[in-house]
């Protein structure tokens, strides 16, 4: 991002245009434009949708991502790679920025490829964003997104759904779910937390939108299967606040009061249980309470 942000602010002919360029792509296989700063980086993998909007936002008026397949020691795949770019590509569209400002460039067509996309870009609108210099550290895609629709007057409404989007929706079946916890703590971005009640008689779940990458790990890990994810940019939601989605409360020992587990869960085995006709009685007794009744 700084070596972005040092090309842009440099005294290079307009408009810029940022090629981040694979390293196993040789400088004797293309000569740039001389208002296309190629950037080398170590694969075009480190090219997040992040990144991609961080370069628009600090002024670039195009980005080229440009790979060599045959020579990538990394076996990058730039086709798949691809959901990533239409996914920024969607979202540049929906901010009234044209989506073909960004493009994917092999090494071996690359010099010829670039001429002309150097052309095209200079038929267009300067866009409106150039961002001072300043520091980014900490700065998370949604804020990043956020900034743009600020800058550019766009409407805090409507849904991204191309390619690879990086955020998810989350839906529970309220009647389905036990709140065993599993969902929270396979998140790997804290988008669904646990969180008991003050008192220790109840708990929620929360999720929290502009959090949640749409990895699904969270729906594969509940036993349940209650969990639904839609990957899609909700600009609606993107600065809400967390929604609680499940809440339900502690069932408590009949003899000593101490927490045993959520009752949704506590119900559930119960019904099991009494489907084969097994006792459930033991359910509601801590197992502190069920060794002092055996002695």
């Amino acid at each position: 991002e700084r070596e972005m942000e040092g090309l842009l602010y440099g005294d290079i002919l307009e408009p810029r245009i940022i090629a981040l360029v694979c390293r196993e792509v040789k400088t004797s296989q293309c000569r740039y434009p001389a208002n296309v700063l190629p950037l080398e980086v170590p694969c075009l993998a480190v090219a997040s949708p992040w990144l991609m909007l961080r370069a628009f936002d600090l002024g670039a008026q195009g980005l080229a991502l440009i790979s060599d397949r045959e020579r990538c020691q990394l076996r990058f795949d730039p086709d798949k790679w691809q959901g990533n770019v239409r996914f920024v590509q969607g979202l540049l569209d929906h901010l009234g920025i044209e989506s073909e400002r960004l493009r994917m460039f092999d090494a071996g067509d690359a010099e010829s490829d670039l001429k002309r996309f150097a052309q095209e870009i200079t038929k267009l609108n300067s866009t409106p964003l150039r961002s001072p210099e300043s520091a980014t550290e900490g700065l998370k895609l949604p804020v990043l997104i956020g900034n743009f629709r600020e800058k550019l007057g766009v409407p805090r409404k409507g849904a991204i759904t191309a390619g690879d989007v990086p955020f998810g929706r989350l839906e529970l079946d309220s009647s389905e779910c036990t709140g065993c916890g599993l969902c929270a703590f396979n998140c790997p971005t804290e988008a669904l937390i646990f969180l008991p009640g003050s008192d220790g008689s109840s708990y929620q779940l929360l999720f929290h939108y502009q959090s949640c990458v749409g990895c699904g790990q969270c729906v594969n890990s509940c036993p349940e299967g209650c969990l639904q994810m839609e990957n899609i940019l909700d600009l609606d939601r993107l600065n809400s606040p967390a929604k609680t989605i499940f809440e339900d409360d502690i069932l408590r020992c009949r003899e000593c009061g101490a927490p045993i587990g959520p009752r949704a869960m506590i119900n559930k085995l119960k019904d099991k249980i009494s489907a084969t006709g097994g006792p459930t009685s033991q359910l509601e007794i801590c197992p502190e309470c069920r060794i002092k009744a055996e002695l």
